[in-house]
Parts: C-alpha cells; sequence; structure tokens
C-alpha cells in the first residue's frame, strides 16, 4: 500500500538551480525530487503498531516501544538520500492532534560524529542511497556506540505517528510526510488469544530462582529485525538478601555450565510447524563468539508468525524435529546454549510476519513478573503482576534486564503461612482420613493406635481456632483400613475393611452442635476385600473401590441414608491383579481409579461412568500401557477430563506429579513437575486436595518422616504441573501428614505428632 503523502515541500540548497553531480546520478539541475513511503511496518491495516510492554509496578500503564522499519521507493530519474527522519508521537484531544513528547531526530549529520556509528542502519555517510527508480526496505533505528536506541512512551498516550522523511539530491531537499494511526500490536499465531506461551517453565527453576528477560531497552544489541526480540536468562535471588546472580554458587562464569540458565529446558511457545533447524555449531566459551555456522535454533511458523529459537546447545535439539514436523505448545525443543553470536548463555527469541518477514512485537500470556530494586532485592509473592497479553516489562537498559524477573505459569506463586491448631488427642492414634463439610468443620475418621477401633472427631474452624467438638466414642470396632468421604449434608460414610476383612459401608450422620451418631451400615452386602476406598457423587450416592480376595480391583455403587445403606450395582473387575489402589471423583457422574499392576508394578488409571440410579459402572477409558513402575499412588479428578496422580516412583523415592487429559477412550499423560517434588519415604500415603481451578494441595512426610504439605496447579497449556507454594519447615515436629482437607481459602493438615498423637494444623495460601 502507498502512504498518501499529507505534506511535501522542495527547496533548493544551491542558489539558482546551479548543475551538481551526485555519484550515480547524472547530471541534474532543478528538477523536483519524488519519493514515495510505499510502506510501514510493523502495521495492522493502516495503522502502524508498536509492542505494549507490561508494567512493573500495581497502577502503570506499561510502556509502548515503537521500532519502525519503511520501504521506500526513489521515483526520480536521478540518486537521491534519506538524510533525515523526524519521529513526532501525537496525540488527539477534542478532534486535534497535539505533541505527546519531544520531537525524536534521526539525522545522517551525527554519522562520525563521537560514538555515532550508524544511524539509518548502514553506514553511508551522508545518510542512505537511492539510485535512480530504486526501492530500498530502511530500518527506521539509531545506533550509538553499537546499539540500538528504541522508541519508548507511556502506553496509551499516543494515537498517531508523524514520520518526515527529508530527501537530498544536489541543491535539493524534499520533505516527504506520512501520518498514520498507531494501536498495540495484535498476533496471527494460531492461538485463540492471539498471545503466546513463555518459552521456559516454570517447573524447571529451582528454589529461589526466576527467569529474567525483558523488552527492548534504550540501549539494546538487539537491531533491525530483532528490535522486539528478548533474551531470556536465570537469576537466583537469596532469601536473606544480596543482588540478583546468574551463575551457580563458587563460580566465576569462565565456563558455561557456571551459568544457572545453561542447558535449561527450551519449549515452543504455541501450536506450529518447524521451519529451520540448526544442531551442530559449537557452543562458544563465556565472552567470546562465533557467528559461523550460526547459532544452533529452531524456527516454527506459529499461524502467519515464524519465531526464531536461537543459541541452543549444540546436538541438544529433540531429534524428531526436522522441517515440517508439527509441534504443541509446550513442547519440548532444545536445551538453553551458548552457540553462534553469543558471549554468555541465553535464549533470544524474535518473531516475524511470515510473509513479509519484518518484525513483530510478542505478548505473552500466563507470564508474572516483577522488578527487582537494587535497594531491596527480594521477591514478594504479592508483588507479582500478570502479563495477560503484553510484551516483557521494559528495562532502562541493558544492565537491568537480569532485574526483571519472570514467572511462566497462570497462577502467581504463593505463600504459605501456619495459622492455629487444635489441641492434640488424649489418645495415640494410628492413622487417620479428613474431610471437610462446609467451609468450617472438618470430620477425621481415625484408627486409634491402642485397639484399631474406628473413632470420628469433629472440629470446627474458626479463623482463630481449631475447637474439637467431638468424637464418636466406641460406636464403631476394629478395622484394618478406611476412608471417608461426605455422603450428603451431614452424612458421612467411612468405606472400611473391618477385623474380620470384611468390606463395609458405615454411616454417620453429625448434628448441628458437633455430635457424631452412627446411624447406618452396610452389614454383609458385601464379602472379605481390603484397600477400600470412597468417593461421593452427591444425594447420597457413594462408591467404593477396593481389592478382591481373588486379587481385582473392583468398584461398587451405594446409596445411603441415615435409615439404611443399599448396594446397588458394580463394575466388572480388573483383568489383572492390582497391590495399591486410589480413587478420586471425576466430575457428575464420573469416577477415576488408579491402581498398580501386581505383576509389573506399572500404574494405570481408569475412568469410570456411573449410571444416574446407579446399577449400571461402565468403564469409559484407561491409560493402558502408559503408566510406569511405582511404589505408591493417588489420584485427583478436576472433572471428567482432567485428573492428576501423585506417585513415588520405584527408581527413586522422588515424589511425581502427572496431568493426563482424556482422548476418546485414551487417559494420555500431557504434562508433569519435573524434578520438583520432594524426596519422600516409603510407608506414606499421598493425600491430594482440590483447591479449585486446577489447583490442589498435596500433603505427605518427607524422607526424614517430617510432614509438609505443598500447593500446585496443572498447567495444561505449558503441558507440565508447576510448584506455587511449599510449607517448608513451618511443621515443626509434625510427623506423617497422611491427610489434607479445604474449607474455603484455608487448608487444613491432619498430622501425627512426635508422642503420636493427632493433630490438625490450618494454612492460608
Amino acid at each position: 500500500m502507498t502512504d498518501n503523502v499529507i505534506e511535501k515541500t522542495a527547496r533548493e540548497r544551491t542558489p539558482g538551480g546551479s548543475q551538481v553531480n551526485f555519484p550515480g546520478s547524472g547530471d541534474i539541475t532543478t528538477v523536483g525530487i519524488s519519493a514515495v513511503i510505499e510502506e510501514i511496518f510493523p502495521q495492522d491495516g493502516n495503522a502502524v503498531v508498536y509492542s505494549h510492554a507490561g508494567p512493573l509496578a500495581g497502577g502503570e500503564a506499561g510502556t509502548g516501544i515503537m521500532a519502525l522499519r519503511a520501504r521506500i521507493r526513489n521515483a526520480s530519474d536521478f540518486a537521491i538520500r534519506l538524510t533525515e527522519l523526524r519521529i513526532d508521537l501525537l496525540a488527539e484531544s477534542g478532534g486535534l492532534l497535539a505533541p505527546a513528547g519531544p520531537q525524536i531526530l534521526f539525522a545522517a549529520s551525527q554519522i562520525g560524529a563521537a560514538g555515532v556509528t550508524d544511524v539509518f542502519g548502514q553506514t553511508d555517510t551522508d545518510g542512505p542511497s537511492f539510485s535512480a527508480g530504486q526501492t530500498r526496505s530502511l530500518h527506521l533505528q539509531k545506533i550509538q556506540n553499537g546499539r540500538c536506541q528504541n522508541v519508548f512512551f507511556e502506553h496509551g498516550t499516543v494515537d498517531r505517528v508523524r514520520l518526515s522523511f527529508r530527501f537530498a539530491a544536489g541543491g535539493l531537499e524534499e520533505d516527504v510526510v506520512v501520518v498514520r494511526d498507531v494501536q498495540p500490536a495484535t498476533h496471527d499465531n494460531g492461538t485463540e488469544t492471539g498471545t503466546y506461551l513463555y518459552p521456559m517453565k516454570a517447573r524447571d527453576l529451582r528454589p529461589g530462582e526466576f527467569w529474567s528477560g525483558s523488552s527492548g531497552t534504550n540501549n539494546s544489541h538487539h537491531k533491525g529485525n530483532e528490535r522486539f526480540a528478548f533474551d531470556t536468562g536465570c537469576q537466583f535471588l537469596d532469601a536473606d538478601g544480596g543482588a540478583p546472580s546468574g551463575l551457580m554458587p563458587g563460580t566465576n562464569g569462565a565456563n558455561n555450565l557456571d551459568f544457572r540458565y545453561f542447558a535449561r529446558p527450551v519449549y515452543a511457545m504455541a501450536d506450529g510447524v518447524v521451519t529451520a533447524v540448526r544442531r551442530n555449531s559449537h557452543d562458544n566459551l563465556p565472552g567470546c563468539k562465533t557467528d559461523v555456522p550460526g547459532a544452533n535454533k529452531v524456527e516454527i511458523r506459529h499461524g502467519n508468525e515464524i519465531a526464531r529459537y536461537l543459541h541452543l546447545m549444540r546436538w541438544s535439539i529433540d531429534p524428531a524435529l526436522e522441517v515440517g514436523t508439527e509441534v504443541r505448545a509446550g513442547q519440548y525443543l532444545g536445551l538453553g546454549g551458548n552457540s553462534g553470536s553469543s558471549t554468555a548463555p541465553h535464549l533470544h527469541v524474535d518473531v516475524l510476519d511470515a510473509d513479509t518477514r519484518t518484525l513483530r512485537p510478542l505478548h505473552f500470556r500466563d507470564v508474572y513478573t516483577q522488578g527487582v530494586d537494587n535497594s531491596d532485592p527480594s521477591l514478594s509473592n504479592a508483588d507479582w503482576l500478570e502479563l495477560n497479553g503484553n510484551s516483557l516489562p521494559a528495562a532502562g537498559t541493558s544492565a537491568e534486564v537480569d532485574k526483571v524477573m519472570l514467572w511462566p505459569s497462570r497462577e502467581r506463586p504463593r505463600d504459605l503461612a501456619r495459622g492455629v491448631d487444635s489441641s492434640d488427642t488424649e489418645d495415640a492414634t494410628a492413622d487417620h482420613q479428613a474431610v471437610g463439610l462446609g467451609p468450617n468443620v472438618i470430620v477425621t475418621a481415625t484408627r486409634m493406635a491402642a485397639n484399631n477401633r474406628l473413632r470420628l472427631f469433629s472440629y470446627e474452624v474458626d479463623g482463630n481456632a481449631i475447637v474439637r467438638q467431638s468424637d464418636s466414642g466406641n460406636q464403631a470396632g476394629a478395622v484394618q483400613d478406611h476412608a471417608v468421604v461426605e455422603a450428603s449434608s451431614g452424612l458421612i460414610a467411612v468405606a472400611t475393611q473391618t477385623s474380620g476383612g470384611r468390606h463395609e459401608i458405615i454411616v454417620w450422620e453429625r448434628s448441628a452442635d458437633g455430635t457424631l451418631t452412627r446411624v447406618s451400615d452396610s452389614g454383609n452386602q458385601a464379602g472379605n476385600a481390603d484397600l477400600p476406598r470412597v468417593v461421593g457423587l452427591g444425594g447420597g450416592r457413594i462408591v467404593s473401590a477396593f481389592r478382591t480376595q481373588e486379587g481385582k480391583e473392583k468398584l461398587a455403587a451405594w446409596h445411603v441414608t441415615s435409615a439404611e445403606v443399599e448396594r446397588l450395582g458394580s463394575g466388572a473387575p480388573s483383568p489383572e491383579d492390582i497391590d495399591r489402589l486410589a480413587l478420586s471423583s471425576a466430575g457428575g457422574s464420573g469416577v477415576i481409579s488408579c491402581s498398580r499392576s501386581a505383576q509389573s508394578g506399572r500404574l494405570r488409571l481408569r475412568l469410570w461412568d456411573v449410571s444416574d440410579d446407579g446399577n449400571t459402572l461402565v468403564q469409559i477409558a484407561d491409560s493402558g500401557a502408559q503408566g510406569w513402575s511405582i511404589e505408591q499412588c493417588s489420584v485427583l479428578g478436576f472433572g471428567s477430563d482432567l485428573f492428576v496422580t501423585a506417585t513415588r516412583d520405584e527408581s527413586c523415592s522422588r515424589l511425581n506429579l502427572t496431568a493426563w487429559e482424556v482422548e476418546g477412550n485414551v487417559i494420555r499423560p500431557v504434562g508433569d513437575a519435573g524434578s520438583q517434588g520432594d524426596k519422600i519415604g516409603s510407608d506414606v500415603s499421598l493425600s491430594l486436595s482440590d483447591l479449585g481451578n486446577e489447583c490442589f494441595a498435596v500433603g505427605l512426610a518427607d524422607a526424614q518422616g517430617r510432614a509438609s504439605l505443598s500447593v500446585w496447579c496443572v498447567e495444561r497449556d505449558y503441558r507440565s504441573v508447576t510448584l506455587l507454594g511449599h510449607s517448608g519447615t513451618q511443621m515443626g515436629d509434625a510427623g506423617l501428614l497422611t491427610a489434607t482437607s479445604t474449607t474455603g481459602d484455608r487448608i487444613i493438615c491432619t498430622a501425627i505428632t512426635d508422642s503420636s498423637k493427632q493433630k490438625l494444623i490450618e494454612f492460608t495460601h
């Protein structure tokens, strides 16, 4: 598209129209200069677009960053030069345009002045030249001391931009003025929101680490089509104070492995198709760089934009990635390295329009950011700001880039703070399960240590105290194992393995004052079975799972009231023997089971649908042979299509959290927590509690037997599970944590003290 010229002037610089010889132009006299500004990039329609860099502090609008490129045609029949560019940022008010900031001058006469090497992206001493009829594309940038000076303004304050190009030939000068609307950039990258994920994941950070990076600065080494690019590194912030550091402790940056970022995984920012790959360039030593044969890279076409992921480690790129390979958002690409034009390990990412190969801004979603002040380098979780459709915040200079901390997640990090505790039980306990009834009531089903008798305890949580209201006394006999669920309002169902080995459902009623009364049970409706598990479907419908005498997993539906427990339908037994079992509701009439094969030791998930009358239980999906060898397992459903498992893997004692999705009749893993899990003991139960918005709490014991609590979220887009917060050492001497329950915005942990007493501990998050 050709811009309308709204102002055009020609002046004689030498009187009388005297003849001037201009190299390559031939002889000219007073013939007028004719120059056409054919395109201004980047653009959407007829508007110039800019990068909206997110704010670093709450209440700020953020920064607009403008980096332009022009396609200019010399319509004269002789050579001309571009000698000056003036940029006026304009704001509209009352139908009039007024300056929105000082005029920005890019003058060719600056070339050769102290410290100025290039103005328009080339080294013509008197400005870029155009032969007769020539068309050139020029980056409208000013390079000073080898660094690019970008155009910055407060987001939302600029409505138009006026670009005044001055051309000269012989004794003539001509100004060509173009005015364009200004708006934030949008993206045609194939995503629903037109935004990108960050190419790093929070799950790959060690404690105290954050990713670092910013949008183009006032003193950037990114030039030309890279002016909207960003570099990312990894920084550590000591909770006890000190400036951010990108180096490992005790190192000096002489080797690549000294850098925290080196060899960290890099991921695709959106779905797309690979357009270029380079794997074999060596990694430079820090402080040195080479451009031959260039950086290891992956280029991916995301919709109508091409993203370049540069400086990857030699031979680290996924061997399956070739030109034409389809990739998914969050998919592993390679490891961060120091190849190509790079002096230290980092990742460079930029985006180009796929058709014009001109620069485009990068705007993100599901990223939180926070600036670090020199006077106070600590980070507060309350100060994280979400980048929702913004580019990375703009640092003032390149030296400040590493002080912009980034947290790629849809949830900000959380502080877990210990609140009030209950009193200890008088008698020692062996194990317990807990269930929340409404916002302020917790009921525990506890096996007492002295006689294995089942006893229920009712607690009320009011924010200032956790008060034990009552217990069920001796209303139940001894049990070997048990699980608890709320069956309906005020009714609590406990699935047990009795002392005689029978699978029995016992129902309790809790009155308004907390009194617990046994009201019904299933009697002899089920035979001998162990590993009892139970979930509620609402309205008195529950589903129990157990291991039959034949060693098979089996599910049974029940209807419970205060008067009776009625057994309904059953599911088909598993084809293989099992020796571990977990159960969770899965939205509506769904139930998800998780078991371990007694033969192979491998994990397997099964999704069940329960009919409204409870008479039919049908398996509708399973994970097949995708599971791995585990020691223990737990499962939590977030609906009928998303689940998370917590396992202690057989190969190591680390907690492994994995998210799963349903595709047709197959349950597939979609992401995991990586190495974020704690080392855990071999005899703990893994307890999962839903916190809403696909976030959850995990209660367990660490390798030393101490209780710990952590909060996580499932990142469907990032294809990972992210640790948001951890209780650290706040549990003190509390021992094995076998259950967590949630009430409102609180998490209630049920722990065993060092004297084997039961205690409830409140945490806020």
